[in-house]
C-alpha cells in the first residue's frame, strides 16, 4: 500500500473495543441484507452505533485497489480472538458514515439495485455515497459507471444538453402540477459540491449554467405557456448550498451570458437581411422591414428578460415559422436559424470561461520587432 495514500492513514483495523464511542456502552447493529455466513471480513462504521457488515475480501478486492493492498497485509488467525478481530474474523473500520457504506456494499453485491432514473434528484441521493467511497476507494469501474449515469444528466456536449431540455421540458409540460415535477429535478448546488469533491469536472459547465438560468420573477410570468423554457420556469433557486467561490462565479456568469445577449442582439442587425429570395426591391423591402419588426420585438424580449440564453435562442428558433412564415421568405428565416443555431454552440463553448471554471486563452503579445519590420 503506498504510504502516502490519504486513504490509508484513515482506513485501518480497529480494536474490538475501540468503538467509537468513547467509555459508552458499545451498540452493535447487524446489517442482515450484507452479512454473509460465509464471510471472512468484518466491515465496521460508526455513528451513534458501530454498524458491522460480514462481507468477502474477494469481492472487495476485486473491485478496490485500495482494499487490496489493505488485504495483502498480515491478518490474525481466524480461531484466536484478538483486539482486531470479530468473533474470530478480521476487523476494519471504515471511517464513513454507516449509510454510505452499506449503498457502497450494495451496488457491489447486488448491482441491479442501482437504478437510476434519469432527471430526477432521487437519482443523486442513490449515488452520492457510492460515487464519494468508490472514488475514495478506487473502485473504477463503479465510479466510471456512475459518472456516466450524471453525464446523462449533465452533458459535456451542446447536443446532449438540449435532448436533455427538451426530454426534461415536455415532462414538466406534460404534468398537471409543474412545479411539483420540477421540484424533482435534479438540484444543480448538490450536483457541484458532489462534482468538486469527486473529481469530476465535465458536468460542472452544465451544472454552472443550470442555476445561473433559474430565475424567480413575475416578469417571467408570461413564458411559462412555451414549453420550450419549462425547465428553467418552473424550478426554484438552488444556490442555497453554493459556497462563497461558487456564488461568485454563477454572478460572473450571468453577467457574461447578459453581455452576450447583447451582443447578439446588436449583431443579428448587421447580417440579418442578407440573403433574401425576393428579387424585387419592394418585396424585398417589405420581407427586411417584417424581419425587423420581429426581431426587435421577440428577440428583445427573450434575450433582455431571460436568464436563460440557451432557452431564449431556443424559443426564438422554434417560434420563427409560426409567427413569420406568411411574412417572411424562406431564405430570410434559414439566414437567422442557421445563425442562431451557431450563437448556441458559441455559448456553450465558452461556458467553462464565463463561470471561470478555466482560464480564457491568452492573447499572445505582438512582437515589437514584426511591426518594425513590416515598416
Amino acid at each position: 500500500m503506498n504510504p502516502n495514500s490519504a486513504t490509508e492513514t484513515h482506513l485501518r483495523k480497529r480494536t474490538r473495543t475501540d468503538n467509537g464511542l468513547g467509555d459508552e456502552k458499545k451498540i452493535d447493529k447487524i446489517c442482515e441484507e450484507l452479512w454473509f455466513e460465509d464471510g471472512n471480513v468484518v466491515i465496521a462504521s460508526v455513528e451513534t452505533s458501530r454498524h458491522l457488515f460480514k462481507v468477502h475480501k474477494s469481492v472487495l478486492s476485486t473491485h478496490s485497489l485500495v482494499l487490496r493492498d489493505l488485504f495483502a497485509l498480515p491478518q490474525p488467525i481466524a480461531a484466536v480472538q484478538t483486539e482486531d478481530t470479530y468473533n474470530g474474523l478480521p476487523l476494519v473500520d471504515f471511517p464513513d458514515s454507516p449509510d454510505d457504506v452499506r449503498d457502497l456494499l450494495v451496488a457491489l453485491y447486488y448491482p441491479t439495485k442501482l437504478v437510476c432514473r434519469r432527471n430526477r434528484r432521487s437519482t443523486f441521493k442513490k449515488v452520492t455515497g457510492v460515487l464519494r467511497l468508490a472514488t475514495k476507494y478506487e473502485i473504477s469501474a463503479l465510479r466510471n459507471h456512475i459518472r456516466n449515469v450524471l453525464d446523462l444528466d449533465w452533458p459535456s456536449t451542446f447536443e446532449a444538453w438540449e435532448t436533455n431540455e427538451f426530454a426534461t421540458n415536455d415532462m414538466i409540460g406534460a404534468s398537471e402540477k409543474r412545479f411539483t415535477m420540477a421540484s424533482k429535478l435534479p438540484n444543480s448546488s448538490e450536483i457541484i459540491n458532489l462534482a468538486r469533491e469527486c473529481r469530476i469536472t465535465s458536468i460542472l459547465p452544465a451544472a454552472f449554467y443550470n442555476i445561473a438560468r433559474i430565475q424567480e420573477s413575475d416578469e417571467f410570468d408570461g413564458y411559462f405557456k412555451h414549453d420550450y423554457l419549462n425547465n428553467a420556469c418552473y424550478r426554484k433557486s438552488e444556490m442555497d448550498d453554493c459556497s462563497s467561490d461558487d456564488l461568485v462565479r454563477i454572478i460572473v456568469g450571468r453577467e457574461s451570458l447578459r453581455r452576450h445577449s447583447w451582443d447578439i442582439y446588436r449583431g443579428t442587425r448587421t447580417w440579418l437581411y442578407s440573403e433574401c429570395a425576393f428579387e424585387e426591391d419592394e418585396r424585398r423591402e417589405r420581407c427586411h422591414l417584417k424581419l425587423k419588426e420581429w426581431w426587435t420585438k421577440t428577440a428583445g424580449e427573450c434575450l433582455f428578460v431571460m436568464e436563460d440564453l440557451l432557452g431564449a435562442l431556443r424559443m426564438i428558433i422554434g417560434t420563427m415559422d409560426e409567427d413569420l412564415s406568411n411574412e417572411v421568405c424562406l431564405e430570410c428565416r434559414r439566414t437567422l436559424v442557421g445563425r442562431m443555431k451557431e450563437q448556441q454552440q458559441e455559448i456553450w463553448g465558452l461556458l467553462p470561461i464565463y463561470f471561470r471554471l478555466e482560464a480564457p486563452p491568452k492573447v499572445p503579445k505582438a512582437d515589437p520587432m514584426d511591426s518594425e519590420s513590416d515598416e
